[in-house]
């Protein structure tokens, strides 16, 4: 246990210096509007089966930004509160929350 403390410790006081380029919110909504291209393009080119239809093209357009609308309540909520290690963490889980979505779709 105490070489996990030191080593946490040696890499946080190695990340630190980069830290300040990190905003105190990241989950906002000026980011979200603004990754809403990322959540369509990522649907239609990486996970749509058949890409020369004009019907799959659509559908998972609409898949795209229903499974970007799932994180709507979660931005409401961190909008205004938490701290930096709490934005930077449901960041993180917002994208695999993003991710998860369609997969029922694909099976």
């Amino acid at each position: 246990m105490v070489r996990l403390n030191s080593a946490l410790k040696r890499i946080k006081n190695d990340v630190s210096p980069y830290t300040a380029f990190i905003q105190d919110k990241l989950v906002t909504w000026t980011a979200f509007w603004s990754t809403i291209p990322v959540s369509v393009i990522t649907a239609v080119l990486f996970i749509n089966p058949d890409k020369s239809n004009t019907e799959g093209l659509l559908t998972w357009t609409a898949i795209g930004l229903l499974s970007h609308a799932s994180m709507a309540p979660f931005v409401h909520h961190l909008n205004k509160n938490g701290s930096r290690r709490t934005h930077f963490l449901m960041a993180f889980f917002l994208g695999a929350l993003r991710g998860v979505v369609p997969l029922p779709l694909i099976l």
